[in-house]
């Protein structure tokens, strides 16, 4: 108050004073009104650290009034099981499964969607990254820069071999009368970083090369490569294989025929016969020996092989509500992760319900992978360069007229009772271009009984060994003399 009758008296006092006096006052004036303003700033700094004290004084008040009468109240399902999918009513007591992100870019699906033609289809993304990896080691400039771009920045794991069950194999051969024309440094490379083995040969026709591939396919490869042009001088080779058994076998006495919904459509599902009976594996499986994810999409079922070594292998099949040609046309990579991420183990809501699941899924085989145009198929996802002499793979020779001259991808999977036998080789031929292209149970039911997609994982580093679309499975008709 008294600060605001002297602000009067002042403003008083400049008006009737003489105009000697003008220049002393209009100083007095410029002291004053630069002292107010620091006094209102002190009030207002003063003013909000008031407030703030009083703000976080009161949430600290509301979060332990909070937290008191929250300290008994149940968790949610939600909080409980994060978030897990409602199965008959029961929300809660389901394990979610940590799910690596599956180590792809877009190269997994990328020849899905290219031969999205409503047959079965199966091929390697693992095997055909080694060869690329491999073959981009030395390439340079702007062929290098096509490699970086489909490949990424993912560098294949190394596998442990086990005999007769997980083997993965990379080599390069070169003709022995040109073998002076590959860098050492190369070699050494690939010897080091992928264990390729350096093999020599008169590459007078492929025997040598299609018995290595055999081999290293636990025989499940044959003749993968049909004839040598005189123009190739090397090929880099990579090829897998797994003859590996379920963690928990299904039982042939279990197998019979069941309608399957080759269509895939509401429509098709109306139809209590389905559009044929197709050789259905059934099972009735415990806690650890599976996952699954009811999904908006798709129905995800994912069942583990047995552990090799550091490996596990894990076989998902994605049935989605859609049919599966527009959902592999519209499913990214992401998507696909998501799915994956969103498989639980089931476990127990309390000690008095078990639940058991009733699995089936159709029996299927597929010998030829449908990637027939391996050379066409690399040009399409963006590889035309290393087609070409133009291209720039002086890491390897110096020849100039080297590129590589032809793709091949040959794969067989065979999904049965007992487990999974599978094997795929991804061959790059080069040269100079000459060559052409207890208590209580209650039981739920999964059924994979329309077309689906599925894939064998790593579940320890995400890398995909084998990816494809199932429309046809064995048919009934055809495998019931093999259970009588």
């Amino acid at each position: 108050m008294e600060d605001h009758n002297n602000s009067k008296e002042d403003n008083i006092n400049i008006e009737i004073e003489s105009d000697s006096l003008e220049t002393q006052l209009e100083e007095d004036k410029k002291s004053k009104s630069n002292e107010k303003p620091k006094k209102e700033h002190r009030s207002k700094v003063g003013a909000i650290i008031c407030l703030l004290v009083g703000i976080l004084l009161g949430a600290g008040i509301l979060y332990g009034v909070n937290l008191f009468m929250k300290k008994d109240e149940p968790k949610t399902s939600e909080t409980a099981s994060n978030s897990c999918t409602t199965i008959d009513g029961v929300d809660c007591g389901f394990e979610r499964v940590s799910a690596v992100l599956l180590n792809e870019n877009d190269l997994a699906l990328k020849f899905l969607k290219m031969h999205n033609e409503k047959q079965n289809i199966v091929y390697s993304p693992l095997s055909i990254r080694y060869a690329l990896s491999m073959l981009r080691e030395g390439a340079k400039g702007e062929t290098k820069d096509q490699l970086d771009e489909v490949l990424g920045e993912i560098t294949p794991k190394k596998y442990q071999n086990v005999e007769n069950v997980l083997g993965l194999a990379n080599a390069l051969w070169v003709k022995e009368e040109e073998k002076d024309i590959i860098h050492s440094e190369y070699k050494d490379l690939l010897e080091s970083k992928y264990g390729a083995e350096i093999k020599y040969d008169a590459f007078a026709n492929p025997s040598n090369i299609n018995n290595w591939i055999s081999d290293k396919t636990f025989g499940m490869l044959h003749d993968t490569i049909d004839q040598i042009d005189s123009e190739t001088y090397m090929y880099l080779i990579n090829a897998l294989a797994i003859d590996m058994e379920w963690e928990n076998k299904f039982m042939p006495e279990e197998t019979s025929g069941m309608p399957f919904y080759e269509g895939g459509t509401y429509e098709n599902l109306l139809n209590q016969d389905g559009d044929y009976e197709a050789t259905m594996l059934h099972a009735f499986v415990g806690y650890d020996s599976f996952a699954y994810n009811f999904a908006e999409k798709a129905t995800v079922l994912a069942m583990d092989l047995k552990e090799y070594g550091d490996t596990t292998l894990q076989f998902v099949a994605v049935m989605p509500v859609s049919t599966l040609d527009e959902f592999t046309d519209n499913t990214t990579i992401s998507e696909l992760d998501v799915l994956l991420n969103g498989l639980r183990k089931p476990g127990n809501r309390n000690k008095d319900v078990n639940y058991n699941f009733n699995l089936y899924i159709p029996k299927f085989k597929i010998e030829d992978g449908g990637l027939e145009n391996f050379t066409d198929d690399l040009k399409e996802i963006g590889l035309a360069d290393i087609f070409d002499k133009k291209s720039d793979f002086s890491g390897i020779t110096d020849d100039k007229e080297f590129m590589v001259e032809k793709a091949i991808h040959d794969v067989l999977f065979d999904f049965s009772e007992e487990g999974i036998k599978a094997a795929a080789v991804t061959v790059l031929a080069g040269g100079r271009g000459a060559a052409g292209p207890t208590t209580s149970v209650e039981s739920i039911v999964i059924m994979i009984n329309k077309p689906f997609m599925f894939l064998v994982r790593d579940k320890n580093s995400g890398d995909i060994w084998f990816i494809g679309n199932m429309y046809q499975p064995n048919k009934w008709a055809d495998d019931q003399a093999l259970y009588q």
